[in-house]
């Protein structure tokens, strides 16, 4: 495996110094080494790189898989290529089992894809589906946003409010929601209840400023040659 991991890395480095061109024919090539190295593996242990991460741990993190994975997909998005995109999605969530990390990120964009694609109906029974399987925040919001695309605002403010009510924080695990949410009170005009989404989010993110200058000034604090 190591020529495929060599091979890897170079088609991966193209990806990245070409990343303003418009055709960059190297990101697909590394993806289907990706899936070879996967293929390769599992003939040999077929619990080789179970989750995604895995694939990281057992290089020591020298080739960034996961986070290649992610920026590829953004890449696809960006070029708007959606039905690569939403094939690329369900080949990996079928590649890993997702216990360790929550593939939510995967699903979410299979459903925007679909609505991009003007497929919103699809859309909407992959997120009824995802949700009936799965109550998470992620899975919620993805509903909420296929029910605003065909115009069901009512249907969309009842996921919201399973959710969020008037003592709600907004968290790390919540703050798509109340995204979400926003988005949702600014199209049905229900200016106060957006305002108190709104003024949620700015407060998690002064919070998330806060911890950001905190981690900072520890750093600083343990470089004695800065």
């Amino acid at each position: 495996m190591k020529q495929l991991w060599k091979k890897f890395d170079k088609l991966t480095e193209i990806c990245y110094m070409s990343e303003l061109e418009d055709n960059c024919p190297q990101w697909d090539e590394a993806y289907e080494v990706f899936k070879q190295l996967v293929a390769q593996g599992r003939e040999k242990d077929p619990q080789y790189a179970a989750e995604i991460l895995k694939m990281d741990d057992a290089t020591d993190f020298a080739y960034g898989v996961a986070d290649w994975i992610e920026d590829y997909l953004d890449e696809l998005d960006a070029r708007e290529e959606h039905e690569k995109l939403m094939e690329r999605c369900e080949e990996l969530l079928n590649l890993f089992q997702w216990q360790e990390v929550y593939p939510g990120d995967l699903k979410f964009r299979i459903a925007s894809a679909l609505a991009a694609e003007d497929k919103k109906e699809e859309a909407l029974k992959f997120c009824e589906k995802w949700y009936a399987e799965d109550q998470h925040e992620m899975a919620a919001t993805a509903l909420v946003y296929a029910k605003m695309t065909l115009k069901d605002l009512e249907g969309a403010e009842d996921v919201v409010r399973k959710y969020i009510s008037e003592d709600t924080p907004c968290t790390d695990e919540n703050d798509i929601l109340f995204m979400a949410a926003a988005d949702l009170y600014l199209v049905n005009g229900k200016e106060k209840e957006r305002m108190a989404v709104t003024e949620a989010l700015q407060k998690y993110e002064q919070e998330l400023e806060g911890y950001s200058e905190d981690m900072e000034s520890d750093i600083s604090f343990e470089l004695p040659f800065e």
